[in-house]
C-alpha cells in the first residue's frame, strides 16, 4: 500500500512529539512513506531514515507572502480583527493552492493535522482515499466552516484526537459524521520514563508545593495570563509554592514583564526543554487552564510519570478527581476556582494509567494494517 504523509510545517513541540509518536509505531512494524514537508527537523529524516521525504515549496519571502494575501483575503484579515484561526484558513487556503501539484500515484495521502496540511491535501491527483487529523475542539478553535467543507468532503476518514473532539466535529459537519472518528494520542512511555530520570538542576528555590506548567507560550489558546493571576493572588495570600513554567512561543516575553511588574518571585520561566520529563518527576501538581485544546500530550506525559493535574473541562473525558485528575469548568471564575484547588491540594499520585493497545491498533489501520502489530 502506497502511502503520503502531508507534515507541512513542524515547528510547534506537540506537532513533533505527535508525528515522532506515529513514525514509532509504524517503525515497529516496518511501515514506509513517502513525508511531504516545507519544514522538518532534521533528527527526524536521519532517525527515520526508512521514509522518502519531498520537500514541497516553499513560501517564506516577502513577495510570494503577498502575492497570497488577495483583496479578498486581506479584507477577511481586517474584518476579523487580526491573526485570528478563520483568517489563517483564509490565508494558509490561499498558500495551499500555490504549492506544488502532486501527480504521483497513492492509495491514501494523510494530512496530519487541520488548515494548511488539510489543504495541501487537494493538490495530491492521483489517490484513491484521504484522511486527515483534527486536533483541536473545532468549534473552541473557530476555524472557518465555510473553507473547510470545501476540502473535507472530498475525505474518506476524518479523525479527531479525543471523542470530544470527534462529537464535536460531527455537530459541526453532521453531513460528514459517517466519516468522522478518533484516535486518541500515543505516547513513548518507555521513552518518557527513561528520559524522566536524567539528572537536571532542581528549579524549584524553596519547599512548598511545586507547580508546573508545560506548553507553547500563546495566550489565545493556553492562557498562561490566568495562571499568572492566580501566582498573583498566592503572593498576595504568602502562599507558599514554586511554579516552573517550560515553553517558548510569542506571549512569552511579556508573560516575564508581568511576572517582573508584579514582584512574582516564585515563578521561573526556563524556556524550551528538549527534555522536559525532570521538571515532571520534580512536580507535586501540573497545572494546563486553556480555553480550547485537543488531547494535549502533556496530561499523558503527567499520567505516565504519576503526576496529577488540573485543567479546565475541554474535555470532560479526561477529568476524574477520584484518579487526581482535577478540571475547572470555563463558565465558572477560572482563577478563583483553580486558586481554590491549589491552596487545598496534597501531594498524591496520579491513577489514571495509559492502556495504549486500542490506539495503537487504530492507527495502523490509518496507516494500512492491523496485522503483525507489536
Amino acid at each position: 500500500m502506497k502511502i503520503a504523509l502531508i507534515v507541512g510545517y513542524i515547528r510547534i513541540g506537540g506537532f513533533e512529539t505527535f508525528l515522532v509518536n506515529i513514525l514509532d509505531v509504524l517503525k515497529k512494524n516496518n511501515v514506509v512513506l513517502d513525508i511531504y514537508y516545507l519544514e522538518l527537523p532534521d533528527y527526524i529524516k536521519e532517525q527515520y531514515s526508512d521514509h522518502t521525504y519531498i520537500k514541497l515549496s516553499d513560501f517564506t519571502t516577502m513577495d510570494k507572502l503577498r502575492s497570497v494575501l488577495s483583496p479578498s483575503v486581506f479584507w477577511k484579515l481586517v474584518k476579523e480583527r487580526g491573526f485570528s484561526n478563520k483568517f489563517y484558513c483564509s490565508y494558509l487556503s490561499q498558500l495551499a493552492k500555490r504549492s506544488d501539484v502532486v501527480y504521483k500515484r497513492y492509495d491514501k495521502v494523510i494530512s496530519l493535522s487541520e488548515q494548511l496540511n488539510l489543504y495541501l491535501n487537494s493538490n495530491f491527483q492521483n489517490v484513491t482515499k484521504r484522511a486527515c487529523w483534527i486536533h483541536p475542539n473545532y468549534k473552541l478553535a473557530k476555524f472557518d466552516r465555510f473553507i473547510d467543507i470545501k476540502h473535507l468532503e472530498n475525505f474518506d476518514e476524518i479523525y479527531s484526537v479525543s471523542l470530544d473532539g470527534a462529537l464535536t466535529l460531527k455537530e459541526e459537519f453532521p453531513e460528514l459524521k459517517n466519516k468522522i472518528d478518533y484516535i486518541e494520542n500515543i505516547v513513548n512511555v518507555e521513552d518518557i520514563k527513561k528520559k524522566a530520570d536524567e539528572v537536571v538542576d532542581n528549579p524549584y528555590k524553596k519547599d512548598g508545593l511545586k507547580l508546573l506548567t508545560v506548553c507553547r507560550m500563546t495566550n489565545a489558546s493556553k492562557r498562561v495570563d490566568r495562571l499568572l493571576e492566580i501566582a498573583k493572588v498566592l503572593e498576595k495570600d504568602s502562599f507558599d509554592y514554586n511554579w516552573v513554567f517550560i515553553g517558548d512561543g510569542p506571549d512569552l516575553a511579556s508573560y516575564k514583564m508581568y511576572t517582573e511588574k508584579n514582584g512574582l518571585k516564585n515563578v521561573y520561566f526556563l524556556g524550551s526543554k528538549k527534555n522536559p520529563y525532570p521538571y515532571f518527576k520534580m512536580a507535586d501538581l501540573f497545572v494546563l487552564l486553556s480555553e480550547y485544546e485537543g488531547n494535549p500530550y502533556v496530561l499523558k506525559e503527567a499520567r505516565v510519570l504519576s503526576l496529577p493535574y488540573l485543567i479546565t473541562d475541554y474535555d470532560k473525558n479526561l477529568l476524574d478527581p477520584k484518579l487526581n485528575c482535577f478540571g475547572i469548568s470555563r463558565e465558572k471564575d477560572v482563577v478563583r476556582e483553580a486558586t481554590s484547588i491549589i491552596r487545598k491540594f496534597k501531594p498524591c499520585e496520579n491513577k489514571n494509567k495509559l492502556n495504549q493497545s486500542s490506539e495503537i491498533k487504530k492507527v495502523m489501520r490509518v496507516f494500512g494494517s492491523e496485522e503483525d502489530i507489536c
